[in-house]
């Protein structure tokens, strides 16, 4: 698995590139705030929900300041994703609404 910062996912989704943002947090926290076109399956939900995400599709794996996105990036490599399709978000959806969304409640993170 790779790293991402948020400048280079920004990138990416202005560009339209392929790509797909799990979100892991709680479905309150991904309410809250979130990336635009994510989809959230919480940590604790996702050895049932992991088969909703494309298997061959570059993965954002986001959570709250991005220390634990790896765990959940693990299991995914466990049930058969390419570690060389699965990024982590650096500083998380924190950092993300710090930096590049503004807008977002990062008070409330």
């Amino acid at each position: 698995m790779r790293r991402i910062k948020v400048e280079e996912l920004k990138e990416w989704i202005d560009k339209r590139k392929n790509i797909q943002i799990l979100d892991t947090r709680e479905k309150d926290e991904f309410e809250l705030a979130a990336i635009e076109n994510s989809t959230n399956i919480p940590k604790a939900e996702l050895q049932n929900r992991f088969e909703e995400l494309s298997f061959d599709t570059d993965t954002i794996v986001v959570c709250r300041f991005g220390t634990k996105s790896a765990a959940s990036a693990r299991f995914l490599i466990s049930k058969g994703f390419d570690d060389e399709k699965l990024y982590l978000l650096d500083g998380g959806i924190y950092e993300w609404a710090v930096e590049i969304d503004k807008n977002m409640p990062s008070h409330l993170l």
